[in-house]
């Protein structure tokens, strides 16, 4: 296929703890094979050791949102969406999807990327994710974040189910989807479409009920002790709402149990979804 002549200003990073952005400019049809090529990591357990970029361009030499001078593409992370809901979604524009690590093809866990035409100033990024939400509201809102780094595609077998697609289209001018800048009238806000409430809080939700990264902050919210590997990873000593007890457990990538348990099934009994764990830890 013959793709755009677009290049794109992206950092690069040797996994999750990398500080130090690697900026690079690279052609579309580069980064386009780079996230539909899954590279096998055999026996790796944490995917924070994948390596990762980010569509951030960064003015210093640290990830640091503060740190982002433009974005070059619009990515969402949309576990638990169904994928052709989501193609149909974005049909009219470029973009590229493919199975994240956790997908094991019980629940599609995926993640769009959309290259922009022209790069958004990191000033003018909340409103262009707004726009994204409001089409893809099932999107998780930790995107937002301009300088959020995401893992090259990669599998942990080498049977692992696995997907991925390239939608050709024309390429999305973002800027040219926004509000046209306030310039003479700077105290004035942009106007912006906002999903209903109803609609995000099912959306958080889900993604406490499915999504093993957002349980695992949880986890750390509440203080809880990690234990297990694999599919049996779980967070246990959490405090209890109802007896007070550091005695909950719940799973981390959930198969069927979904809730929170407290361990003092006789005395106490409680059990409940995550998010009554998070009550009066200021936590989101």
């Amino acid at each position: 296929m013959l793709l755009p002549d677009l290049r794109l200003d992206i950092s690069l990073f040797s996994n999750a703890w990398d500080p130090r952005p690697r900026a690079k400019t690279v052609k579309l049809d580069a980064l386009v094979r780079a996230l539909t090529t899954f590279r096998e990591r055999i026996g790796l357990v944490d995917k924070r050791g994948l390596p990762a970029w980010s569509p951030a361009r960064f003015q210093g030499e640290r990830r640091e949102a503060s740190e982002v001078s433009a974005v070059s593409c619009l990515v969402l992370d949309l576990d638990g969406a169904h994928p052709e809901l989501v193609r149909s979604a974005w049909s009219d524009v470029f973009h590229v999807v493919h199975s994240t690590w956790s997908h094991t093809g019980v629940e599609a866990r995926f993640r769009l990327i959309v290259p922009l035409a022209r790069p958004v100033p990191a000033d003018r990024w909340r409103e262009a994710w707004d726009w994204a939400a409001d089409r893809s509201p099932e999107a998780d809102g930790s995107c937002k974040d301009p300088g959020r780094l995401y893992f090259l595609p990669a599998v942990r077998e080498a049977d692992q189910v696995r997907f991925s697609w390239t939608h050709e289209a024309p390429l999305l001018d973002l800027l040219d989807e926004l509000p046209a800048a306030q310039e003479d009238s700077p105290c004035l806000p942009a106007p912006r479409r906002r999903v209903p409430r109803r609609l995000r809080d099912f959306v958080a939700r889900r993604r406490l009920e499915r999504d093993p990264g957002a349980r695992e902050r949880v986890a750390d919210a509440v203080g809880a002790r990690l234990a297990g590997v694999g599919g049996e990873r779980r967070a246990e000593d959490a405090p209890c709402p109802r007896c007070g007890r550091r005695s909950v457990w719940f799973w981390l990538a959930p198969r069927s149990l979904r809730w929170a348990c407290c361990q003092h099934r006789r005395s106490c009994g409680w059990t409940g979804p995550l998010e009554e764990l998070l009550v009066g830890k200021g936590a989101s």
